[in-house]
């Protein structure tokens, strides 16, 4: 890597992959940096499947938490303003998703939660362009 600095929104292929919750080896998969590098580490955005509390089989779903060193990405495509937003708008989005569910689940006695750094209902398009699939929002009225 250069001494450039990978920021949010950038494009990157990841080639080895560290997480604080599970992990893997990812070969080349193409991944969005979550927030402007400020150490020898780079926070990522990647898809991966997990397995839920409450869910019989394993989803889909875009992982904010992954932390990974500089060394094992390859920047792909710079990012422009439009998807340094984009990025800042599906935290935001994301987080406020996980809350309300949360919420409602809390009142009906539920306690099976999806942890905040997942996002199983969004994923990433063709354009590494980050989608909301509304179909799979449990509770869609609560913040709509």
């Amino acid at each position: 890597m250069s001494s450039n600095k990978f920021k949010r929104g950038d494009i990157v292929k990841v080639w080895s992959l560290q997480s604080f919750h599970g992990g893997g080896f990812l070969k080349g998969k193409k991944a969005l940096v979550r927030q402007n590098q400020t150490s020898d580490a780079v926070q990522v955005i990647v898809p991966r499947k997990v397995k839920l509390e409450g869910i019989k089989e394993s989803v889909t779903c875009l992982d904010t938490s992954y932390e990974i060193y500089a060394r094992q990405v390859d920047l792909v495509e710079e990012t422009t303003s439009e998807r340094t937003k984009m990025v800042e708008e599906f935290l935001k989005l994301n987080q406020t998703i996980r809350g309300k569910e949360q919420e409602v689940k809390l009142k009906k006695g539920d306690k099976t939660i999806t942890p905040y750094h997942y996002a199983p209902e969004f994923y990433f398009d063709e354009n590494m362009d980050i989608q909301l699939d509304k179909d799979l929002l449990e509770y869609p009225e609560s913040f709509v």
